[in-house]
């Protein structure tokens, strides 16, 4: 799914104390320490016209996307019980 996607720019985050995996939100309470978020745009890399178009087009493949997604979680569960079952076979 991701064979579609471009880039729009990046980011950075510095300053930050690492955090444990998953944790999605950013907020330093511990230390009180304020920093910034930095974020480069490409704008040579796509117009604002393209950039609105493929915004629009992405609100049109949702639910097909969304789609794809379940299948291939469905395989990945799949694939996981599969190995899970291999392995206590094997035991």
């Amino acid at each position: 799914m991701t064979n579609q996607n471009n880039l729009l720019g990046t980011f950075s985050l510095d300053g930050i104390v690492p955090a444990p995996k998953d944790v999605s939100k950013i907020e330093d309470k511990g230390t009180g320490k304020h920093e910034k978020i930095s974020v480069t745009n490409y704008n040579c890399r796509i117009s604002k016209d393209d950039n609105d178009g493929m915004v629009n087009d992405a609100e049109k493949f949702k639910a097909e996307d969304a789609k794809i997604k379940e299948i291939i979680d469905v395989k990945n569960e799949l694939e996981s019980l599969t190995f899970s079952l291999r392995n206590t076979i094997t035991e």
